[in-house]
């Protein structure tokens, strides 16, 4: 259990970490656009430079939106995880006291 839950945290890892690539990827071209859009009217390159642009930033913000997701997926499971392994935890205790009272109760019964 404690395993899946290591490799939940590291894959939640990983991904916080595409996520903020992501975003240094789009800061860039975010920016170039609006230079270029406060510039005078590109030409025909510049247009389709910035289709291109507009494109990628289209694309990184889906990416970063289905990791966005994906980690919020990944956090969940953390705390499910989390979550059954403690009521695990609290169910072994408990059978375990319970165990050893019928086993002095037991004993009691012998003597």
């Amino acid at each position: 259990m404690q395993k899946l839950q290591q490799q939940e945290r590291e894959r939640s890892a990983r991904l916080e970490q595409d996520l903020a690539a992501a975003h240094r990827e789009v800061e860039p071209q975010i920016a170039l656009m609006k230079a270029s859009g406060e510039a005078s009217p590109p030409k025909q390159a510049g247009e389709s430079d910035a289709a291109g642009l507009q494109t990628s930033l289209q694309q990184e913000r889906e990416r970063s939106r289905q990791l966005e997701q994906d980690l919020a997926t990944a956090l969940h499971s953390v705390e499910t995880q989390t979550a059954l392994a403690a009521n695990a935890s609290e169910e072994v205790s408990r059978l375990k006291l319970a165990g050893e009272g019928d086993a002095a109760e037991l004993q009691k019964s012998l003597q």
